[in-house]
């Protein structure tokens, strides 16, 4: 599959440039940025086009990655899907839940990049997981909020969409209620699983090394646990020269569902779904971390017709 990249920015650049290198059965055969200098410095052996229009006219791609700024998702997927381009947007989604339902009406439907389901330890804890009630324990440290160069994300926006997918899919139920907290540097937050299925909580702090925990509890008891990065690996990869980021693997193993029969990829429901997720949980924050319901998709859906 012949697949342009929409935006050259620090996930393009970190993650998908090298991921398409790594991934069988796609390859990287344009790219798109309103800075040409980026196109050059991320991706200076592949042809780069002025804007969406003219690559989406041009013939040279069979699907493509759009990695914007979150407030063009939706817009740059409209644009592919109306020249018939299978379509894989980056998280999040959209800046809010009403803006993401637009990438249901799309015709094909994107997909939406939810990396984390495709690593290989989070796949093996997902079937450990106990039929009974759980209790699931993430945590997510960074030692600031994604350098994106059109201006970092708020938190919640930043790293609850990782973070509430992962809560999703892993209990394999949807989120009824949410609370959350946000702290000087990080946030705290508490969620209820539908079909009492249990309780997850996710721990984010932004002055850390690098670290991702998560660990599955039942009848009192860790039944499952998967960690990448602590202090200690991200000394390592200070002084590694040519260190991949940790999320290489994972991209490439998604990219290579994209190209293929799209197994596992995150869908533009669960994409409206977990903004829900994080709009429920910026409402709770706002609100003395008071607990707040979490609407469905359908409700989503319902509540965007009525406002047009």
């Amino acid at each position: 599959m012949r697949v342009g990249l929409i935006g050259c920015g620090r996930i393009a650049e970190r993650g998908y440039v090298p991921a398409f290198a790594r991934a069988e059965g796609v390859q990287l055969v344009a790219v798109v940025d309103v800075q040409s200098e980026r196109c050059r410095a991320v991706a200076p052996d592949v042809a780069a086009f002025a804007n969406v229009g003219e690559l989406v006219a041009s013939d040279e791609v069979d699907a493509v990655v759009v990695a914007t700024p979150v407030g063009a998702h939706v817009e740059v997927a409209a644009e592919a899907a109306r020249a018939g381009l299978p379509t894989l947007v980056e998280k999040p989604p959209a800046r809010t839940a009403s803006e993401a339902v637009g990438l249901l009406e799309l015709e094909p439907t994107p997909f939406v990049a939810f990396n984390r389901r495709f690593e290989p330890g989070l796949l093996s804890i997902r079937e450990q997981i106990p039929s009974g009630p759980i209790e699931l324990r993430l945590r997510f440290y960074r030692r600031g909020v994604w350098g994106s160069h059109g201006g970092d994300d708020p938190l919640l926006l930043d790293v609850g969409p990782h973070a509430l997918d992962l809560v999703r899919w892993l209990a394999g139920v949807e989120l009824t209620r949410i609370r959350a907290r946000e702290l000087a540097d990080g946030a705290s937050i508490d969620v209820e699983l539908a079909d009492a299925r249990g309780t997850a909580s996710v721990e984010i702090r932004t002055n850390s090394p690098f670290l991702e925990s998560v660990e599955v509890h039942s009848d009192g008891r860790r039944v499952a646990r998967r960690r990448t990065g602590g202090a200690l690996a991200g000394a390592l990869a200070r002084v590694t020269p040519g260190t991949q980021s940790p999320l290489v693997a994972s991209l490439a193993s998604q990219l290579e569902s994209f190209g293929g029969s799209g197994y596992g990829l995150a869908s533009a429901a669960d994409g409206v779904a977990v903004m829900a997720a994080v709009d429920a949980a910026r409402t709770s924050a706002a609100h003395a971390a008071e607990w707040q319901p979490i609407p469905t998709v359908d409700e989503c859906s319902r509540s965007f017709s009525s406002t047009r």
